[in-house]
């Protein structure tokens, strides 16, 4: 077991169990409390961004179950977003961050797997960490790697 819980990748992380990691992780940090916005489906994000945060979202209505969690990240002007697919935000997130978004455009994850909620807090991890998208990105990729491959 390691600061993600026990993974099994063949079974998608709910909004609970998400909120429940991310939680034990940053438990002492004084950071995440102040930038991790919350999990949110597209259609029920809060009315305005801060200044910074951080917030995993499902690209599923608020209607349904969820299918897909995709990260944003704001910073001042600057809106990065993460979608293992390789896709480009939602139309609601685009509204709600109104900057543009730097995207992931690459594809790290299978259609039809299901651990795109541990990409996403695991890229979460390293941005509270390291204060910087692109650094973390790298850093989170191989953290999931690594627990991928049991190493």
């Amino acid at each position: 077991m390691n600061e993600l819980g026990n993974i099994n990748l063949n079974k998608g992380l709910t909004n609970f169990e998400i909120e429940n990691i991310v939680n034990s992780i940053f438990i002492n940090s004084a950071s995440q409390n102040t930038i991790f916005r919350g999990v949110f489906m597209r259609d029920n994000l809060n009315l305005s961004p801060n200044k910074e945060e951080i917030g995993i979202l499902n690209l599923d209505s608020i209607e349904n179950n969820g299918t897909h969690w995709v990260l944003y990240y704001k910073s001042n002007h600057n809106c990065y977003y993460f979608d293992s697919f390789g896709q480009g935000p939602p139309e609601e997130l685009l509204k709600y961050l109104k900057n543009n978004i730097w995207a992931s455009t690459f594809v790290l994850q299978e259609i039809g797997s299901k651990y795109c909620g541990y990409l996403c807090i695991c890229l979460l991890k390293y941005i509270v960490e390291y204060k910087k998208f692109r650094n973390s990105f790298c850093k989170a990729l191989l953290a999931v790697y690594n627990i991928m491959t049991n190493k």
